[in-house]
Parts: C-alpha cells; sequence; structure tokens
C-alpha cells in the first residue's frame, strides 16, 4: 500500500518499513527536531521531557515500535506541537499560555524554534493527513463545510504490575488541524483510560469534531469545503 494508505489505516507493517527506510539515525534525528524528547519551555510548572533512549541503547526491534509508539513516551503539548509545525509550514514555534485571543492578536509574537522540513514537505504531509479524514480512522472528526486533517492514536499503556504493555488499558487520541490545507486551528484531544469502546477512531476523533465546529464558528473561519448543488 502507499504512503498515504499506510497512514490512512494506522498500519503498524507500513510505519515499521517507513522507518526501516529511514534508519535508526535518520528517524531517530527527526523524532527531536520535531521536540520530542525535550521541553517546549511553555510557561508552565512541571513540564516533562518525556522519554527516547539514545540510539546506542536501542534493541533489534526498536527502530520497529518506536514507529508506532511503544518504547517512547511523549507529551500532549510535544504532540500538537509538532503536528502545529507541519501546520506552520514546517516550523516549530514555542507554544505560549495567552489570556485571549484579542491579546494575541494585538501583542504576541511567534518565538521561532527551528524549521523542522521544508514547506513543501508540510504540504504533502498536511494532504496525507487530510486523507486519513477523508478515507481513513480520523472520518469521525469530519466536520459540514470544512476540510480537517489529523491522525488517530491508540496507545496501550504500561501495566505496573507486570512492566508490560497492558490489554486494558489504552490511551485513545486525535490530533487535527482546519482548514486541512491552511490551517488556523490545531487542536488535541486525548482520553486516558476510555471505558469500553478505547479505540481513537470512535472515542478521540468525534469530539474533537465538536471542539472544531463551535471553534470555527467562534472565530467566524471561512468554510473551504463547499459544494455547489
Amino acid at each position: 500500500i502507499s504512503l498515504a494508505r499506510v497512514m490512512e489505516v494506522s498500519s503498524n507493517i507500513g510505519t515499521a518499513k517507513i522507518a526501516l527506510e529511514l534508519g535508526k539515525d535518520n528517524f531517530y534525528k527527526y523524532i527531536k527536531i520535531f521536540g520530542f524528547d525535550s521541553k517546549t519551555g511553555i510557561e508552565l510548572n512541571g513540564e516533562e521531557n518525556g522519554t527516547l533512549k539514545p540510539t546506542n541503547m536501542w534493541s533489534g526491534r526498536s527502530l520497529h515500535t518506536i514507529s508506532f509508539g511503544q518504547e517512547i513516551m511523549t507529551t500532549p503539548l510535544q504532540t500538537i506541537n509538532s503536528f502545529s509545525a507541519i501546520a506552520n509550514n514546517g516550523v516549530l514555534i514555542k507554544p505560549q499560555i495567552i489570556k485571549s485571543i484579542d491579546s494575541v492578536q494585538k501583542s504576541t509574537q511567534p518565538v521561532i524554534i527551528r524549521r523542522t522540513i521544508s514547506e513543501d514537505s508540510a504540504v504533502k504531509i498536511r494532504k496525507i493527513l487530510k486523507g486519513v479524514v477523508d478515507n481513513g480512522t480520523g472520518k469521525g472528526a469530519k466536520i459540514e463545510g470544512y476540510t480537517v486533517g489529523g491522525k488517530t492514536g491508540t496507545a496501550q499503556k504500561i501495566d505496573k504490575s507486570t512492566g508490560k504493555y497492558s490489554k486494558k488499558y489504552y490511551v485513545a487520541s486525535f490530533c487535527g488541524m482546519i482548514p486541512a490545507m491552511e490551517p488556523k486551528l490545531v487542536i488535541f484531544v486525548l482520553f486516558d483510560e476510555p471505558q469500553g469502546d478505547y479505540y481513537a477512531s470512535s472515542v478521540a476523533a468525534p469530539v474533537f469534531a465538536k471542539i472544531a465546529q463551535r471553534s470555527v464558528q467562534y472565530l467566524n473561519i471561512p468554510k473551504d469545503d463547499i459544494v455547489i448543488k
């Protein structure tokens, strides 16, 4: 299947093959470039680095498993900031606490951390993320009149009693941007240990849609997916 389809169906095998093509050094480099395993610098106490072992501590399967989210721990803020870099044409920006939307428009200046990827690559990734919502696991995030791009995540938690991945406790998440190709908002929804259905596609994505729907109305963001009848 294509790389785009790998993302649409959340194929662990597909992401492992992509990681193998990159090689562990390149893969590790880009994990770090996007801000994982380091604090974002936001004005909050207690921010964590997350966890990522250096490559000399990786096992023979680490490259495969890290590609789909195991052997690595990240914070929600790191996740949404990495998606925001894609939305910002590849530029990683320091997140800031704001008092109001008006205060951002009047006085807040973005603090650029670094460029992660080229603008062209960021556009290609946004197209892939749009495909996840149009054709894949993110269908629940669709909003009438708007294009949405994003990615579901269904992660096993560590069972503290065994030290192994749990088959009972999960984290379900959806991180998305709207409009998909010229994003104005990036929103991250996370459920810690959802009860019953734990898949992000049916738990987190629909909540993203509800939040995004009200947000675009409040901010008067123009529709970009209008069907002319």
